[in-house]
């Protein structure tokens, strides 16, 4: 079997964490795999991509104009949305022929068109990160509905008819899934039940497959120790934000993570807030509370400090599927506070492994890390370490592996 991941980055982001898990996963079990990238920066064994300025340069010329349809909806919300028409490459297409079968992860940003999926005459599987797949467009449709029907009046794109970017999009969506070998993967049950609502994949095959988790990096360490390494107060209440983009992204909730620490209704005093996963430096005086700028980590063993070096995780995003910080986190015995929404729940235990805040109450937000902070990280460790170990990589890498021996024989008896 000749399992063939993609995806559009092999270190940036959840998905290309997943993928790049499942890919190690794979060869460790002897499995031929091979992880086709359109932005290759790890040294990974078996990651295929292009990388250096040129290719920088073709990756930014694609997705503008992969974005490009957009430019006639001026006052279209700053979230992000995809339309993937872009023909194919030729050296992506080789890669495909040569696959038994293909595992789709995030393949937007200009780099897989739709239409290029219908040709496959091979099981595909297609693990969703986001709702992109089943809307007209948009990655984040929040409250909206409309993927439920054939979209069209897209919020996100703040259109004024009923037929837009997006009904074009869903047609050219359902065209493919009808000619094409998908069966669809979702990490979270709240994205299953949101695809299975949807129009485009009511009727198609769904399965729920957590992201794998690598237990052997992420994993408690001492608290002292971490902060010895990591230069941190010893007696400080220590807060973690972070995530790709964490600062720049509008869903991730910075701005309300600052209102919740400037309130003065947290009961800790001695506050420091690590912020890492962001380019720029945040310059901001919030009394009582030290930050310390940590950029973008790409260790995860040096990830693994800093969760083990903080007592609590703060997650403020509006729409989340299954994030890693919580994951990777609860791996390291740190307990986290995040609004009830998305799969958040499926991770956090209300009062057991976390806070579960109502949406979008800042003053239950600060209830919920006074929680964490009169009751203590060491008291949730137990409960932290239990749900983290549902989702050790080789669990969820052999249950893909089931499934994809399952497809291929399917699809050679037909």
């Amino acid at each position: 079997m000749k399992v063939l991941i993609v995806n559009t980055s092999d270190i940036e982001g959840g998905s290309a964490k997943s993928a790049l898990t499942l890919h190690k996963e794979f060869l460790d079990f002897g499995i031929s795999s091979e992880f086709l990238v359109q932005t290759k920066s790890s040294m990974a064994e078996g990651v295929t991509g292009n990388s250096g300025k040129l290719n920088k340069l073709k990756v930014a010329i694609r997705s503008r104009l992969d974005r490009l349809p957009q430019i006639f909806y001026p006052n279209r919300l700053k979230y992000p949305f995809s339309n993937s028409f872009l023909p194919v490459e030729g050296e992506v297409k080789r890669k495909f022929a040569e696959a038994d079968i293909i595992n789709l992860h995030w393949v937007n940003n200009g780099f897989i068109s739709l239409e290029y999926l219908k040709s496959l005459k091979k099981p595909i599987v297609w693990t969703m990160h986001d709702s992109w797949v089943f809307t007209g467009g948009c990655h984040l449709p929040f409250d909206c509905l409309r993927y439920q029907a054939k979209c069209g009046g897209c919020l996100s794109l703040q259109a004024k008819s009923s037929f837009d970017l997006s009904t074009i999009n869903w047609y050219r969506k359902n065209k493919v899934f009808i000619q094409s070998n998908i069966t669809f993967v979702s990490p979270s049950q709240w994205l299953a039940g949101a695809a299975r609502s949807s129009s485009l994949l009511k009727n198609k095959p769904i399965e729920t497959l957590g992201n794998p988790l690598n237990q052997k990096v992420f994993k408690p360490l001492n608290q002292k120790f971490a902060r010895e390494v990591l230069n941190l107060p010893d007696s400080s209440f220590v807060l973690g934000f972070g995530g790709n983009a964490v600062v720049s992204d509008p869903n991730k909730g910075f701005k309300e993570v600052v209102a919740v620490l400037q309130s003065g209704k947290l009961k800790a005093k001695n506050i420091t807030l690590l912020v890492f996963g962001n380019k720029d430096r945040v310059d901001l005086k919030i009394e009582g509370v030290k930050i310390i700028n940590m950029g973008i980590i790409s260790s995860d063993y040096l990830m693994g400090l800093v969760y083990s070096s903080i007592d609590c995780l703060l997650v403020a995003s509006k729409s989340e599927n299954f994030p890693y910080v919580i994951l990777e986190a609860l791996s390291c015995g740190t307990p986290s506070v995040a609004f009830r929404v998305g799969g958040i729940p499926e991770l956090i235990t209300h009062r057991k492994n976390g806070y579960l805040v109502s949406p979008y109450d800042l003053t239950d937000y600060a209830d919920g890390i006074n929680f964490v902070y009169k009751l203590g990280k060491v008291s949730m460790l137990k409960s932290c370490a239990s749900k983290a170990a549902q989702f050790e990589a080789s669990k969820i890498a052999k249950k893909y592996i089931s499934l994809f021996e399952t497809l291929i024989l399917a699809n050679g008896s037909r």
